[in-house]
């Protein structure tokens, strides 16, 4: 019988601008196979330290390791190479996740999401005294893991759009009126053939808006959410969770976020262009996600002062637009925004990987 030989791993680590720790000795086979140095104590270190924001410590405390591996006691082996990331990436992204739960978001023992709901609050008063008109102001809960900027630049591969000052997840408003935007001309384009698709797709894309031949309702979307050349009477505000943490406890949503992990199967396939087979190894690659059940707040106001100066404009079909969105009090323009508003998170989803159920809200 072949004799299994024993490995053991042991190192330091370092986050940031804190001093080299020293971890614990531990057996590590499976790090003789896979070349790295798995050191689980990245998980209980990360929640220890002593960082207040959750963007800083995701963003500028990412574990540094150098480690070492002795085989069967005798002497070094191979010396690790100091390196961010691989499976250690795992147990510093749990360490964070755990460690900031909603109750943990404080400044100076003050909640910073009920802080950002007055300020926001605050936002709608001013807007509203500068003429806007509050056309939706709503919770969405998540039915899916939401994941916003993935695909942002960071030292892990995968990111997270974060507050840059309170740290906290959200939604952009670029981010909700591109979506809705799209939506919007989403159903205009399934009610036209495909001869008319082709032609309607170069307005779509044109900066300018024609409003003598443009299509009705092409420009009522265009007036509405703007071009390159035309800003848009609507205006959208960031979403951010909206978690009373002191009631929610009972339920687990004190728990904002939750590990998810793509992995790539046939790497070689991808990259060396070579046929896929089952000898290739996986390569998990671990993400953050604001988890389901969460809610946010989505805000969308109108503005009534730049409408009321389009309106004086020599423009008779703009003239009839706002003139019918005024006539009801803007119930009609309401409902509508609020049709698409559903529509886009509740069956478009948002953020990245929707393709795959990401990003579902109602």
């Amino acid at each position: 019988m072949k004799r299994r030989n024993s490995y053991e791993s042991y190192g330091r680590i370092k986050f940031g601008t804190f001093d080299w720790q020293q971890i614990e000795k531990e057996n590590s086979d499976r790090a003789s196979k896979t070349g790295e140095y798995i050191p689980k104590q990245i998980k209980s270190k990360t929640k220890g330290l002593e960082v207040d924001n959750f963007s800083l410590m995701f963003s500028k405390f990412v574990p540094i390791i150098d480690a070492e591996k002795v085989k069967d006691g005798r002497e070094n082996i191979k010396k690790m190479n100091k390196y961010v990331g691989g499976e250690s990436k795992k147990y510093f992204l749990e360490g964070i996740a755990e460690k900031f739960r909603a109750s943990e978001f404080k400044i100076d023992d003050q909640s910073i999401l009920a802080l950002i709901r007055e300020r926001i609050k605050a936002q709608k008063k001013a807007l509203e005294k500068q003429d806007y008109e509050v056309l939706i102001d709503d919770t969405f809960t998540t039915r899916s893991r939401l994941v916003v900027g993935l695909g942002s630049e960071h030292v892990l591969e995968t990111s997270l759009t974060l507050h840059h000052i309170f740290g906290i997840p959200y939604i952009p408003a670029s981010a909700q009126k591109g979506l809705c935007r799209m939506v919007a001309f989403w159903r205009l384009a399934e009610a036209k053939s495909d001869e008319e698709i082709k032609g309607f797709k170069n307005i779509f894309y044109d900066s300018k808006i024609d409003f003598e031949n443009e299509d009705d309702q092409l420009m009522k979307y265009k007036i509405l959410f703007g071009t390159q050349g035309f800003q848009g009477l609507l205006e959208f505000i960031d979403s951010f969770p909206t978690i009373e943490h002191k009631s929610d406890l009972e339920n687990n949503i004190d728990t904002i976020f939750e590990l998810d992990v793509m992995n790539v199967h046939y790497g070689n396939y991808y990259t060396k262009n070579m046929p896929p087979d089952d000898g290739q190894a996986p390569n998990p690659i671990f993400f953050l996600t604001v988890k389901s059940g969460i809610g946010f707040c989505f805000t969308v106001l109108y503005d009534k002062m730049r409408a009321g100066l389009l309106k004086c404009s020599e423009k008779p079909k703009i003239k009839t637009f706002i003139e019918n969105w005024e006539a009801d009090n803007y119930l009609k323009l309401k409902e509508e925004i609020m049709g698409i508003l559903n529509c886009a998170l509740g069956e478009f989803g948002i953020g990245a990987k929707t393709g795959l159920g990401y990003g579902m809200m109602s």
